[in-house]
Parts: C-alpha cells; structure tokens; sequence
C-alpha cells in the first residue's frame, strides 16, 4: 500500500509540481529576480512591523513622560504652596530639604 502511495506521489511530482517550479525559474530568470531579491521583501514586511512596533513604544513613552510632568507639576505645586506658607508663618526655613514633599 505505502509504495503504491509513493508511486502515485512521484507521478503527480514529476507531472505538476516539477513543471511548475521550472516554468516560476524561467519566468522569474527573464524577469531578472534573484533569490536575495525575494529576501529583501521578506525583510521589508519585518522593517514595517519593527517601525509600528517603534511607533507605539514611543507613544508609551509619550504617555509616561506627561505622567511624570504631571506629577512632577504637582509636587511643585505642593512644595511652592507649603514654602510660601513657611516664609509667612516666619519658620525656619533651613530645613526645608529634608521635608518629604508630598503630593
């Protein structure tokens, strides 16, 4: 049975497949196509994927850096508040740096 089923897949091999790929050689030779050309198109689909990959890592990094100013904004806003309220109540203001500043 196996090698009546080997048989019967050489015949359809030698009818169809190895015609096809001779007849995509010839085609592909008087086009001038070469096999690092096919290559090169692999590589071009992985270059758009690599450059939308870049593309949301830097919206990320957009997004985290406004969190950050945010918060960095509003320890400033903090800290201004409770500096002036220091210099008005007359306290000692030598100390100022090692307060937590809190949000």
């Amino acid at each position: 049975m196996n090698e009546l089923w080997m048989f019967c897949f050489d015949a359809l091999k030698k009818e169809f497949w190895i015609k096809r790929c001779n007849e995509v050689n010839e085609i592909e030779q008087s086009l001038g196509i070469k096999k690092s050309d096919k290559r090169v198109r692999k590589f071009k689909a992985k270059d758009i994927e690599s450059e939308d990959k870049n593309l949301e890592n830097q919206k990320k990094k957009l997004k985290i850096d406004a969190k950050y100013k945010k918060r960095e904004n509003n320890i400033k806003l903090v800290t201004k508040n409770r500096i002036i309220s220091r210099f008005t109540e007359g306290k000692d203001t030598k100390s100022w740096n090692l307060m937590p500043k809190l949000v």
